[in-house]
């Protein structure tokens, strides 16, 4: 079989030798193609639905950081107007027990 005169029978005429390595290419459109052409006894749908969850997770998960975010601003902003009203400032009992309040919310703030 491996004599040139049987190989040119059977040979495809296009096919064109090639000496050189052959390397696999891993562009992610060559990854899909592979996933569906070798694993197609495999449910692919069930791929593509954990990829579109991991999608909505990191969608939400931007998100709740964002919200976080702008929690945290307003915190630091309610914190600097109780400071700077003088109001605030004075020094009756309900004033004593708003101060560790106040105190908790710069410690919450400060560990975010």
């Amino acid at each position: 079989m491996n004599q040139p005169d049987v190989l040119e029978q059977w040979i495809n005429p296009l096919y064109e030798p090639n000496p050189g390595v052959i390397w696999p290419s891993v562009a992610p459109i060559s990854i899909k193609l592979w996933r569906e052409l070798y694993l197609a006894h495999t449910n692919a749908a069930s791929w593509d639905g954990m990829l579109s969850y991991a999608k909505q997770i990191k969608q939400n998960h931007t998100a709740v950081r964002k919200v976080a975010g702008q929690l945290h601003a307003q915190i630091k902003q309610a914190l600097e107007e109780i400071r700077s009203d003088p109001d605030m400032s004075r020094g009756d009992a309900d004033g004593q027990e708003e101060h560790p309040r106040i105190a908790q919310l710069s410690l919450e703030s400060q560990s975010t």
